[in-house]
């Protein structure tokens, strides 16, 4: 099995999106740039997906619909478990109980601290920014280069 973990795309700030909220707060262009690069990054590795999952925070939804279209993936899951302040123990659990390769699409810094947890290596990630990790048999997880 294996996740690919991102960092939503560059978003524009509650004012430029005219957002009640920060929750509403949507992609930039150059957001979108980002993750569309990244996908064609990401299936040149030869990545392939079934799944994507994806805080409700609007800036990674568009996200993930970008990722969604580009990997032909037709459901993404939202589930409130990838805001930041959640239990990872519970994120990592809720991830492995799909068992299929899939994406997971967060914030800063829940997707540093997911990485930490899962590798043991805090990654900084970028905006629109990924890491590929995959699952052993016996559930070790490591960097796929």
């Amino acid at each position: 099995m294996e996740i690919v973990i991102f960092r939503h795309g560059d978003s524009l700030s509650i004012s430029e999106s005219r957002a009640k909220n920060d929750f509403d707060r949507i992609l930039s262009e150059k957001g979108r740039k980002e993750i569309e690069e990244s996908a064609k990054n990401l299936k040149l590795e030869g990545f392939s997906g079934k799944l994507i999952i994806s805080s409700p925070l609007k800036r990674a939804i568009q996200s993930g619909e970008i990722l969604a279209k580009n990997f032909n993936i037709k459901n993404i899951i939202t589930t409130n478990l990838l805001k930041n302040g959640s239990d990872i123990n519970r994120i990592i659990d809720y991830i492995k109980n799909f068992n299929e390769n899939l994406i997971v699409v967060s914030h800063i810094p829940l997707v540093s601290y997911l990485t930490l947890h899962l590798l043991n290596q805090k990654i900084e990630f970028t905006t629109g920014s990924y890491v590929r990790i995959k699952f052993k048999e016996n559930q070790d997880a490591q960097i796929v280069k």
